[in-house]
């Protein structure tokens, strides 16, 4: 008996769905703690380099259609006066579905003391919501009704944030997207990109010369479906070793790890174990990052806090 490709589609949402309730959603990542560029716009810059970021994630392995996803970032500070620009891009496949999102990003600081900053920001783009040709050209998709709308738009966003840090830590609250939007427009299976709160901080503890504790946490709301959280515990070794354990509730535990390789590169890998009911048909999640930060400020603060 052949598998109509449509249950394949409706499979791999409900899938997603053990993660993140709705599909086309922003990803989630192990090492949410390095490209906060992502979700909060206020972040540009703040690094007071030119960082760049790529990332690639394999997320559930052995599980047939599970997500795959790359990410790419740059952002710097753009002139003297406290402003801060970036451009992100993310590709996420799911099955037969494939969405991206491109986003460019401005930011304004203001100094609220000696150690302390502000910054609002403001993210702006359009994501793509597609269906594989393989999918579409099948003879049995293109008598099916459900797919005589082929599924292939952009849709404009704009979404803002706020981001607080002092010397040792950091506060961000962001709403990436602002409005709702349904790709299988009128659907009996609804795909929506629903609006996304997010709430991430970190600080950082020295315990000894060659030892520093970073907790970090991420808070994420959807409506209509439950809290995400992700808690992480890393430690500097030696000013180039990070070690990390992770958590995200009812969901997953994992170790993360980052090296710097030279002062300005580093490389970064995440395996994360599934603790739902997908852990007996999954060998597990893989995450790999490099960064790049170009130093072109003498008076950089430079910190490797977030």
């Amino acid at each position: 008996m052949r598998f109509n490709p449509k249950h394949i589609i409706i499979n791999s949402l409900f899938l997603l769905g053990l993660s993140t309730s709705y599909g086309q959603q922003l990803p989630q990542f192990s090492q949410y703690m390095y490209n906060t560029i992502i979700v909060n716009p206020a972040y540009a810059g703040s690094k007071e380099t030119i960082n760049i970021m790529a990332l690639h994630r394999s997320q559930w392995i052995g599980v047939n259609g599970a997500p795959v996803t790359q990410f790419a970032s740059i952002h710097a500070p753009i002139s003297e006066k406290n402003i801060g620009g970036g451009l992100s891009f993310v590709n996420d496949k799911l099955g037969y579905e494939n969405s991206s999102y491109i986003y460019g990003d401005l930011s304004y600081t203001i100094r609220t003391s000696y150690t302390t900053q502000l910054s609002f920001g403001l993210k702006v783009g359009a994501s793509h919501y597609s269906l594989d040709d393989e999918l579409l050209n099948d003879p049995e998709v293109i008598q099916d009704a459900f797919f005589n709308d082929k599924l292939n738009y952009w849709n404009f966003n704009v979404g803002a944030g706020v981001f607080l840090d002092g010397e040792s830590w950091y506060l961000g609250i962001a709403v990436p997207r602002f409005k709702n939007h349904d790709n299988n427009r009128n659907s009996l299976y609804a795909s929506l990109e629903r609006v996304n709160y997010f709430i991430n901080g970190g600080f950082i503890h020295k315990v000894s010369p060659w030892l520093t504790l970073k907790p970090t946490m991420m808070v994420k709301m959807t409506n209509g479906a439950p809290i995400s959280v992700d808690a992480t515990l890393n430690a500097l070794l030696e000013d180039k070793l990070w070690l990390g354990l992770t958590y995200r509730h009812k969901d997953a535990i994992g170790a993360i790890s980052s090296f710097k390789i030279t002062d300005e590169l580093s490389f970064g890998y995440a395996y994360e174990y599934s603790t739902t009911a997908l852990s007996g048909y999954s060998f597990g999640s893989h995450e790999v990052l490099l960064t790049y930060n170009i130093k072109y400020r003498s008076n950089c603060r430079c910190p490797d806090l977030y």
